[in-house]
C-alpha cells in the first residue's frame, strides 16, 4: 500500500513498525511529510500517522479565558504532558529507557496559528517554538535543542 503522493511502499520503510495495526498503511490516515517552507530533508519523505496516539500519554490543560471566542481577550493557557518511558520503546533506537546519564533526547514544541484575527486563513501560518531552530519546518529532529 502506498500513501497518497508516495512513490515507495510502506513495507520497504517500515522496519520495527511493520505488522503493527496502528501503522498499517492500508487503513491508517497518513500524511506525507516531504518538507515545509521550501526545506527538503536529506532523509527524504517521512510519514505522519494521523490516528496514532502515544501509548500511556497523560495530558492536562488549563485555559485562562474562553476557548474559540475571538471577542474575548484571553490571558493565557497551560499544558502539561507526561510521556511514560514505555511509550518511547519504538523510537529509542537502542538507547536505554529511562535514559542513562549522558544520553541525549531532543524534543520540539511548536504552535501554529492558522486563523488570523479577522478569521482569515493564514498561509503560511504564523508559528513559534520554545527554541530557535532556523527552519519553518518543525519536523527536523536534528535541529531541536537539547
Amino acid at each position: 500500500m502506498k500513501p497518497s503522493g508516495s512513490g515507495k511502499t510502506f513495507t520497504s520503510q517500515a522496519g520495527v513498525y511493520y505488522g503493527r495495526p496502528e501503522f498499517d498503511a492500508a487503513c491508517a490516515r497518513i500524511m506525507v511529510l516531504d518538507g515545509v517552507g521550501g526545506h527538503v530533508h536529506p532523509r527524504g519523505e517521512r510519514w505522519g500517522f494521523l490516528d496514532w496516539d502515544f501509548p500511556g500519554l497523560k495530558t492536562a490543560v488549563h485555559v485562562d479565558g474562553v476557548v474559540n471566542c475571538r471577542t474575548n481577550t484571553d490571558r493565557g493557557w497551560t499544558v502539561e504532558l507526561a510521556f511514560p518511558w514505555k511509550g518511547l520503546e519504538l523510537i529509542a533506537d537502542g538507547r536505554s529507557l529511562p535514559p542513562a546519564d549522558g544520553d541525549v533526547w531532543r524534543i520540539d514544541c511548536s504552535r501554529f496559528e492558522k486563523i488570523g484575527r479577522q478569521r482569515e486563513s493564514l498561509d503560511p501560518c504564523a508559528g513559534w517554538t520554545w527554541n530557535r531552530h532556523g527552519h519553518y519546518d518543525s519536523h527536523i529532529p536534528e535541529v531541536f535543542r537539547m
